[in-house]
């Protein structure tokens, strides 16, 4: 492609026009068409992606924040529930030492038991190897082993009766037993003193000193009273001795049945493990997930509009190629400047006496443009360049409003970066401590379930959420000077578009001088044509303007009050809609401005005009009546309104041709 540009450039005229018409475009609409599409890279490539950017770091921020929100609760439930968590771990163990205690309360009370229900065992006297019995104990009552005590059947057997006369007769049995014992014990002591006196007296003296010796019936007397009053037992057992027993058989059964085989089985429950509900870690990796998928969508839509605005620049290509095709077939396209050639034209008509065009009337001025006057513009070309910049100021409050929300996203995190910074430190012992004294059953219990809540913990704790704070990425000075840079080229290419696209008819003319020429001559001719036919080109103008002139005295309050109070509101002259307009070309007034003298008219004129129209008045002369002017708006609406080729826009029916014609015939008709 770049050989056969280069060819045609070096062979062809129309490339070569087409290469330099590209520089100019590059000045003209289509280049600040790249030059604004730039721009708008330049806020997506800026701002746009800024606030992406930062709003991923406030999401980061969040799931930073939340973690160690998360992290520092579970570091302080950790330090509360340790001693129930040490429980739980050891409960098993502590199961197994309870009932190592409770198998030793077995063996206390197992002495109980043996106490309380077996019969003591018969005593064999030792002078005459008999048992000693009671023969007072209650023969109805039977011995029960330690076996049927902690059995449910023998449980039901157990009445506080049965026991506590049982135990009484225990203690009857016991205390006779003693005093029988005593009375062997008694005539034991009695035979022994006898064999000892015989043993160491003479013959004829241990007969008369051994005597007494022999008289061990006095043993057999009862000499502390009545054994049946000496052995009752119903002062020392308490009267609801039957009745603890019992009650401690059956606190005792149920201790054991229910307890002999603990099992301990526990579960931690955990809400991250439900269904439906989500941990802070996995709602943190949630949220960035989303927000990764949707920056990498709105990222891909960027990396698109990137690409379509590379192709800004065949619109300059075709915009040059158009233009020169154009001007090549159109020859009325682009064709109203006033040149050398065509003041030549209109010297050499002036020295033969023709009629001549030079100078220019004011209603021409404003379409033509003289090429000796750089910086002049046609009424066309002053639209468009107010309608451009109006156009990229709505785009520069865009960019600003970006801009803005960027710049109040990162004020609001450097803010929030520089006042919320915090840092602790935490030192200190937790200790908890239970002290047990004793050694009894209880205490020993109690020692067993408690040692587990016992803790000393040491608390050295550093905490800080820097890394939680939000990093704003913050645009470099540089961006906003190549931004403000390309603002001020685009303005001023918009404002000066009309004087670089004058260029165009230069270099087309340079390269097609015969179609240059001959454009000019047709431009001149037409001007001469309407020359000829100026003053009803003019009188048309007018009938078209004074149309809405009394709708705009009355409608325009600022005139309105300069006009019937001249010495106080003059000063309104100096704004544009305190001032009156030409009938004919819509000029504003200056000092030169011509009113018409007749107070019943008041119509106003430029200088020019006024001396174009012989400085007669149209109003007085007849020649624009109200009442004509308002017939022929009418007719004139009418009759395009029924046309076949009727479409409403600029060109066919303009502005003042659309007020309601019953309101400006009853102005223009009513005298008063």
């Amino acid at each position: 492609m770049i050989l056969c540009v280069s060819c045609g450039f070096v062979f062809t005229d129309s490339v070569k026009c087409v290469v330099y018409l590209i520089f100019i475009a590059l000045m003209g609409k289509s280049g600040r068409g790249y030059l604004r599409a730039l721009c708008f890279a330049f806020v997506i490539a800026g701002p746009i992606e800024n606030l992406s950017t930062n709003a991923g770091e406030i999401v980061r921020v969040y799931s930073c924040s939340k973690m160690l929100a998360l992290n520092l609760t579970r570091t302080r439930f950790d330090l509360m529930t340790k001693p129930f968590q040490n429980t739980l771990v050891h409960m098993k163990d502590d199961i197994r030492e309870v009932q190592k205690t409770f198998g030793e309360f077995r063996n206390v009370t197992k002495a109980l038991h043996k106490e309380v229900m077996e019969d003591d065992p018969p005593t064999v006297d030792e002078n005459e190897g008999t048992l000693i019995t009671n023969k007072t104990l209650d023969t109805n009552i039977t011995t029960r082993t330690m076996r049927h005590i902690i059995t449910r059947e023998g449980e039901d057997r157990l009445s506080p009766e049965y026991i506590e006369e049982k135990y009484k007769n225990k203690f009857r049995k016991r205390c006779q037993m003693q005093l029988d014992s005593g009375k062997v014990r008694c005539r034991k002591a009695f035979a022994n003193s006898l064999d000892k006196c015989r043993e160491k007296m003479p013959f004829i003296l241990k007969t008369l000193i051994c005597w007494p010796l022999k008289i061990d019936f006095i043993c057999k007397i009862n000499i502390l009273g009545n054994p049946e009053k000496i052995c009752d037992p119903s002062d020392a057992i308490p009267a609801d001795f039957g009745q603890s027993y019992v009650n401690l058989v059956q606190n005792e059964s149920k201790l054991y049945q229910e307890n002999s085989d603990v099992k301990v089985h526990y579960a931690i429950s955990s809400p991250e493990s439900m269904p439906e509900f989500q941990s802070a870690k996995e709602t943190a990796k949630s949220v960035a997930k989303e927000f990764n998928m949707r920056k990498k969508v709105f990222d891909s839509i960027l990396k698109i509009m990137e690409q379509l605005l590379a192709f800004m620049l065949f619109r300059v290509l075709l915009a040059c190629i158009t233009y020169h095709k154009n001007y090549n077939n159109k020859i009325d396209h682009d064709n109203i400047y006033v040149t050398e050639y065509f003041k030549r034209i209109d010297y050499e008509r002036k020295q033969k006496g023709k009629l001549s065009l030079l100078p220019l009337k004011k209603f021409e001025r404003t379409k033509l443009i003289d090429v000796d006057n750089v910086w002049q513009r046609t009424m066309e070309e002053s639209r468009a360049v107010a309608f451009h910049l109006l156009q990229f100021a709505l785009e520069i409050i865009a960019a600003m409003f970006f801009l803005f929300l960027d710049y109040v996203i990162v004020t609001v995190l450097l803010v929030i970066r520089k006042n919320s910074e915090i840092t602790f430190v935490q030192e200190g012992e937790h200790t908890i401590k239970f002290a047990i004294h004793g050694s009894g059953l209880i205490a020993r219990l109690l020692r067993t379930t408690m040692r587990n809540f016992n803790m000393h913990e040491r608390v050295s704790t550093y905490m800080t959420n820097e890394p939680c704070l939000p990093k704003p990425n913050v645009l470099e000075r540089g961006f906003y000077t190549k931004l403000l840079a390309l603002y001020i080229l685009v303005i001023f290419l918009i404002y000066q578009s009309s004087t670089f696209l004058r260029m165009r008819r230069l270099i087309c003319g340079y390269f097609y001088r015969k179609r240059e020429k001959r454009r000019i001559i047709y431009l001149y001719n037409c001007l001469l044509r309407q020359r000829r036919s100026a003053k009803e080109s003019m009188l048309k103008q007018a009938k078209l303007n004074f149309a809405n002139r009394k709708i705009r005295l009355r409608a325009n309050i600022l005139l309105k009050l300069r006009l019937r109070w001249p010495n106080s509101f003059n000063w309104l002259r100096r704004l544009n809609a305190g001032r009156r307009k030409c009938v004919i070309c819509e000029g504003l007034e200056n000092d030169n401005f011509v009113i018409c003298p007749n107070r019943d008219c008041g119509v106003s004129y430029c200088d020019e005009c006024w001396k174009d129209m012989e400085n007669e008045c149209l109003v007085c002369s007849e020649m624009l009546s109200p009442y004509y002017v308002a017939s022929y708006q009418f007719k004139s609406f009418f009759s395009r309104l029924l046309s076949p080729t009727f479409k409403p826009n600029a060109v066919t029916i303009p502005w003042p041709s659309t007020v309601p014609f019953a309101i400006c015939k009853y102005y223009f008709c009513n005298p008063n």
